[in-house]
């Protein structure tokens, strides 16, 4: 943990019905001293949307920043490799160009938290001269920045939190604050314009 990191526990309560979970977990996230609120309610968010109850080890929340050598969110196979790779909010092309090309094995997922964050992120694919090479096997998502917003409005470092997930739409209730967003999932080939 970097000097100065703040700890947040959050009691989830996680159900979502078509991946068969009903977990309740205490997560230790654990807060940079120069990192947004909004972007650890970001990495929570991103544990409830892509948690699954069959990977070998646990989704797990890296030590991070995001960039070429950790996530913000992974998981590992029982040999140590990262098998999910998940980065939550506009990633670096450099560094994601980096992961895809040496953590093969991976399911490389982005969490984008607003329209405007995805929109900067495929321009920039689209105006870098070199192709990445795999961005289409990348799983992108995408939540409202209202909900992020929302949650964010809350830094206690203690707080409890009811996720349901209904297939796309994700309905939070964080220390009693209620709301919900649909998680899209952006395609790659439409930010390029069909081609």
């Amino acid at each position: 943990m970097e000097f100065g990191s703040k700890t947040m526990q959050v009691r989830l309560a996680l159900s979502a019905v078509e991946r068969g979970l009903d977990l309740n977990v205490k997560l230790m996230v654990a807060r940079r001293p120069d990192e947004p609120m909004a972007h650890v309610v970001m990495r929570v968010l991103g544990y409830c949307i892509f948690y699954r109850a069959e990977l070998s080890q646990p989704l797990q929340f890296a030590p991070g920043p995001a960039d070429r050598d950790s996530p913000d969110l992974w998981a590992h196979d029982l040999l140590g490799s990262p098998i999910e790779w998940i980065v939550c909010g506009n990633p670096d092309l450099d560094d994601l160009r980096h992961v895809l090309k040496h953590q093969r094995q991976a399911v490389v997922r982005v969490l984008f938290g607003s329209g405007p964050e995805r929109e900067a992120f495929f321009e920039g694919i689209r105006s870098t001269r070199r192709r990445i090479q795999g961005i289409e096997r990348v799983d992108f998502r995408e939540i409202s920045a209202e909900l992020v917003a929302r949650l964010a409005e809350c830094s206690l470092e203690r707080q409890r939190w009811a996720v349901t997930v209904v297939e796309d739409h994700l309905y939070v209730d964080a220390e009693g604050v209620t709301s919900d967003s649909e998680v899209s999932r952006p395609r790659y080939l439409e930010a390029q314009g069909g081609s």
